[in-house]
């Protein structure tokens, strides 16, 4: 985790990382936490204990200082009405059993600013500040000339749940109604009958492995376990189904970015737990993306998407990606030349900030553009 220099000097932050069993509290300055970190167990299942809890710790930051925050601003768990700070019925938060108005009740107590919103959001708003974008740009800007940098980023989680978020010029897109990017609830091209989680969590992999070995996926070991069998030297059935299972993991993921990518044409960014297995399941997500559509009344195959996505991980991605080039060519009838792109080129890669950290980030930049602090370092 980044920490903060001797002497910072920007806004005070409250920040908190909100799991099913521990909370995690910090404070934020200049994007990076200062002082120290403060851990409670969750209060899952009582209410009246959980906003106790919060008090406890969000003021236990506040003593570290002696300086007032300007706001608290952290993700929190859906379904909500983030912009209203109120919070739905959440099956890993029992306490919270819908309508209740978490962040009113915060600003009463504290009489701060609060915002509440999804952890997908905030972890694509912290890479798109801090993290990849910054490296993507600062990426290109040593290859050959094109017509300025990145402005957009999706943001991937992978974990419990799927996660989503999406920057546009530095803002989270959200959509009319405050609840964009819910990506969960696309079609699953291995199972059209399930959404997309189904494969793209925890519980997905381990019951892709289960299914491939004839096992119930509750015998299953977890995800991390997994990927180290799929590792394996040895040839076995546990093997080859672990290689199998991030395979098709790997292929719901390709369609479901190629899907947004045909929409959205920006950079991508994976975190959360089970992008520790990026290696594993990379080449398949790469395919698919490359994959053809074919177009019967033409006799012929078009590509999935017109833009090229390449593996920053890899020095080769790495290199394709500097290659984009920006060209000129002469408009008709006169010798004027206009520059043009001749590729186009996006890349894939993980998270620059770690999971929790760029949840941290994206929550201290959003309060501080709601205040009109905010001093954007996305580009």
């Amino acid at each position: 985790m980044r920490t903060g220099t001797d002497h910072p000097s920007g806004p005070l932050v409250l920040t908190l990382d909100a799991g099913g069993t521990n909370w995690n509290f910090a404070a934020i300055q200049d994007g990076k936490v200062v002082g120290v970190p403060i851990y409670l167990p969750a209060e899952p299942a009582d209410l009246t204990r959980a906003l106790a809890q919060m008090v406890r710790g969000f003021q236990s930051l506040i003593d570290q200082f002696s300086h007032k925050p300007v706001a608290i601003s952290f993700a929190f768990p859906g379904p909500a009405d983030y912009r209203r700070g109120v919070i739905g019925k959440l099956p890993n938060l029992p306490a919270f059993q819908g309508s209740v108005a978490l962040g009113p009740y915060l600003r009463d107590h504290f009489k701060l600013p609060v915002w509440i919103n999804n952890d997908g959001d905030l972890f694509a708003l912290g890479e798109a500040t801090y993290g990849i974008l910054p490296w993507i740009n600062k990426l290109l800007a040593s290859g050959e000339g094109r017509s300025g940098p990145f402005r957009h980023l999706i943001g991937i989680t992978l974990g419990t749940g799927f996660g989503a978020g999406i920057v546009i010029n530095g803002k989270i897109f959200d959509g009319d109604t405050g609840i964009g990017g819910e990506l969960w609830q696309l079609r699953n091209v291995l199972n059209p009958l399930e959404g997309v989680e189904e494969t793209l969590s925890i519980r997905g992999v381990r019951r892709l492995y289960g299914e491939l070995l004839g096992r119930k996926p509750a015998l299953s070991p977890q995800p991390a376990e997994i990927a180290v069998l799929a590792t394996a030297l040895e040839a076995s059935a546990e093997r080859e189904a672990a290689r199998a299972a991030w395979r098709h993991f790997g292929k719901v993921l390709g369609e479901t970015l190629a899907n947004l990518l045909a929409m959205l044409n920006c950079n991508l960014v994976l975190g959360g737990g089970l992008s520790g297995a990026y290696p594993l399941f990379i080449e398949a997500v790469i395919e698919e993306m490359e994959g053809t559509f074919y177009r019967p009344w033409e006799g012929r195959e078009t590509p999935r998407l017109v833009a090229q996505v390449l593996d920053l991980e890899k020095e080769a991605g790495q290199q394709g990606f500097q290659a984009q080039v920006v060209k000129s060519c002469v408009v008709p009838q006169s010798k004027r030349e206009v520059p043009y792109r001749s590729r186009h080129v996006l890349g894939i890669a993980k998270t620059r900030l770690g999971t929790s950290e760029a949840v941290f980030s994206g929550a201290y930049e959003y309060a501080l553009d709601a205040l009109g602090l905010r001093n954007s370092r996305s580009g």
